[in-house]
């Protein structure tokens, strides 16, 4: 008959040998780190359905996937982790992101996964726009977004729009253009129609969208990224921070 200590021993040894596998299991997979806030400027062909695009200002932020061995420090103890092969590649699949902005109360004010935007993304529309008009003789459409991608290294994700594109600083009064996917939805095509349009900084500017609200300096924006097989990562920021973080890398 097992006695006492023997059944505690075992017990422990149970919880030890799985706890172990959890961290194991926690510190192997792939994570989002975030890297900055970048931009890009869409050089589009001129056409009825993609000219008000030219004058837009497309604001991401970037991430890169990493996973244990590239944050050791110790490099032979990283060798060792990699020798043993665990761990996962650098890929998070089924990537998903996520925005929500907040006013100076603390309610919410816009909420909405987002979409992947391509690495070169003024080279992908107007190759794409040239492909139609060559091929096709049609018009290009406005370009198709995914919003669940398999990130590998590094992939950005669209926050939002600024209208017009030459704004100087958050100071300046534009309009914000968000992204608006209906539920299940797995592409986002970037049109005014499927967006949700904010004035901001009390715009009073050409009314090229539908305006459903006012958006402030000092809102809060939270985003979020998360995949199946990855830890997910959530940034917040002021409204004013990110559009002078996005402004700065067009200067």
């Amino acid at each position: 008959m097992m006695d006492w200590l023997s059944i505690v021993s075992a017990v422990l040894g149970g919880i030890v040998g799985g706890l172990s596998g959890y961290i194991a299991n926690i510190m192997s997979k792939p994570r989002f780190e975030y890297v900055n806030i970048t931009h890009s400027s869409p050089s589009l062909p001129t056409s009825p359905t993609l000219s008000t695009f030219h004058q837009f200002l497309l604001c991401g932020a970037r991430f890169r996937v990493t996973w244990l061995p590239h944050r050791l420090k110790h490099e032979k103890f990283r060798k060792y982790i990699e020798e043993l092969g665990l761990g996962e590649r650098l890929i998070a699949r089924n990537s998903m992101g996520w925005i929500g902005i907040y006013d100076d109360q603390g309610r919410q004010v816009y909420g909405s996964r987002s979409a992947w935007l391509p690495d070169n993304v003024a080279l992908a529309w107007s190759e794409a726009s040239i492909i139609a008009n060559i091929s096709f003789n049609i018009n290009p459409l406005p370009p198709v977004l995914p919003i669940s991608d398999n990130v590998v290294g590094e992939g950005t994700l669209l926050l939002f729009l600024i209208y017009p594109s030459d704004i100087k600083s958050s100071n300046d009064s534009a309009l914000i253009i968000l992204p608006d996917p209906p539920p299940g939805a797995t592409t986002w095509q970037l049109t005014l129609s499927s967006s949700l349009c904010f004035n901001y900084n009390g715009y009073s500017g050409t009314p090229i969208c539908n305006v459903v609200g006012s958006l402030w300096p000092n809102y809060k924006v939270r985003f979020r990224v998360a995949s199946e097989n990855a830890h997910g990562i959530e940034k917040e920021f002021t409204l004013s921070e990110l559009l002078n973080s996005c402004i700065d890398h067009v200067q």
